[in-house]
């Protein structure tokens, strides 16, 4: 959904278009509630920090892949070690690639990486069990 986001942000559209497309985003994913800067207005960046990178958003990419990667060390004895690998790498790349700003500088690049990740995790689950 970030990504189409993203994307759909390129297009040419009139000032009022691009707040309808950002309002959607951030009403379907409780950004107002949490995440509202002083100004009281959010910026799409505010948006892909808050869905991105954010600790305190138990649903932001970052914390997603860290729980994945800390369930997984738990039962670290009862998974493959492919599917182990698998997540272990994902979150290490995921901490470069935050910090060099691959989000800001090539957003769609960075949703593909997550995609693929995402796809390799549940192929190596599968193919492994």
């Amino acid at each position: 959904m970030l990504d189409v986001n993203v994307t759909t942000s390129l297009l040419p559209m009139s000032r009022e278009a691009a707040e309808r497309v950002g309002a959607r985003c951030s009403a379907s994913r409780s950004c107002n509630r949490h995440s509202t800067p002083a100004s009281g207005k959010l910026t799409p960046r505010d948006v892909l920090d808050f869905m991105v990178r954010d600790p305190g958003n138990q649903s932001s990419i970052y914390c997603c892949l860290q729980a994945a990667r800390e369930n997984a060390r738990a039962v670290r004895g009862t998974l493959t070690t492919e599917v182990w690998e698998t997540h272990n790498d994902t979150w290490l790349q995921l901490q470069p690639h935050l910090k060099n700003g691959l989000l800001e500088r090539d957003p769609h690049e960075f949703f593909e990486w997550v995609k693929f990740r995402s796809h390799l995790s549940r192929g190596v689950t599968i193919g492994t069990t």
